[in-house]
């Protein structure tokens, strides 16, 4: 669990302690690594809002109480905020001693910054603050996670209704819905009721996510065209609608306008021999055209038509494609794809 991720749960364990009192943390967005890139938070109680600058540790014994005590009495700015785990009614009682302002992931917290004072004892630990495995994140449920990030609304549906679409068992929908209410990026408002929280950050999630446990697993590898001059005449190559898009440089280069490839990706539903054969393209490890099998379904493209533009798949997708290739050059356009992708509407 990185950072954004334990100051989400703290925010709901302080929600769900007292939540007519509308008690909440605005978190900052993280950065690629999922460590906070501003370390200011706002407390907010009801309509008021209280700055502080937090300080993140995952476990705090007496002995760390007393030394973060002294390190953080000449902190300059907002008052400071500690974020741990678990505070023990040992290492509570050292830092109220000290002035230590601290909260926890089960919601115990004491906060002296006039006219506020909260105090929260006696809460256990939880589950979902115990470490436990999260799978959302290794392999099906990034599909799952995919269709969410591009289809919001359908956090709602039921839990057959996201399988069928994302091509996924029932059984995957649910530890997924159920990894993503235990990290805050679905809040459950009643019983059905869902909401996505923090998008941004889910995304960055998913991109990593995707680099590492999806995208390798359907590559089908490195491939160059055979005569070589077909290159340069890529974006009329004769795809297969509906079942054909251009990824990375090549996607962003028709999104955008600003790259000329120097790498082309394309995502097919069509089998290696299939795909080699229409494209008169042959294996080589250093070659400039990489294939990748497509993990979406025919009715994912039905029903996210406007995802599909230009032959391309969807900016996200783009985006983590750019991100993955690592090269400098992409950085500027990767800027401009993540702008589309956070101004799309997300009705």
């Amino acid at each position: 669990m990185n950072e954004q991720e334990m100051l989400l749960l703290a925010s709901k364990s302080l929600a769900a302690v007292s939540p007519s009192h509308q008690l909440k943390l605005e978190v900052p967005q993280p950065n690629s690594k999922g460590q906070l890139g501003d370390d200011r938070v706002v407390l907010i109680l009801g309509e008021q809002r209280y700055p502080f600058t937090v300080q993140v540790k995952r476990h705090v014994n007496v002995a760390g109480a007393v030394h973060l005590a002294n390190s953080m009495k000449d902190e300059s700015g907002p008052p400071p905020l500690l974020l741990t785990t678990y505070v023990q009614p040992a290492v509570a009682e050292a830092l109220q001693m000290r002035g230590v302002n601290y909260t926890d992931l089960a919601g115990n917290c004491h906060i002296v910054h006039p006219p506020l004072f909260l105090h929260i004892e006696g809460r256990k630990r939880t589950t979902s603050n115990k470490k436990t495995y999260i799978r959302a994140f290794k392999g099906e449920g990034l599909k799952v996670i995919f269709v969410l990030l591009l289809l919001p609304q359908w956090v709602t549906r039921s839990y057959r209704d996201v399988a069928d679409l994302s091509g996924v068992s029932h059984g995957v929908v649910q530890y997924t819905i159920k990894d993503l209410e235990q990290l805050g990026y679905i809040i459950r408002k009643g019983r059905t009721k869902r909401s996505l929280e923090n998008l941004p950050g889910l995304l960055d999630r998913w991109v990593r996510a995707y680099t590492e446990h999806l995208r390798p697993k359907q590559s089908m590898g490195l491939f160059r065209f055979m005569p070589a001059d077909r290159a340069s005449n890529w974006k009329h190559l004769p795809l297969e609608p509906m079942h054909e898009h251009w990824g990375g440089e090549s996607a962003a280069a028709l999104l955008t306008g600003y790259l000329k490839p120097a790498q082309l990706t394309l995502y097919t539903h069509d089998t290696r021999p299939g795909v080699m054969k229409r494209l008169h393209i042959v294996p080589d490890e250093a070659g400039t055209v990489e294939i990748i099998r497509t993990f979406w379904t025919t009715r994912f493209e039905e029903a996210c038509a406007t995802c599909f533009l230009k032959k391309t798949v969807p900016p996200l997708l783009a985006y983590a494609d750019l991100i993955t290739s690592g090269d400098p050059r992409n950085a500027e356009v990767a800027a401009l794809l993540r702008e589309k992708i956070e101004e799309a509407p997300h009705d």
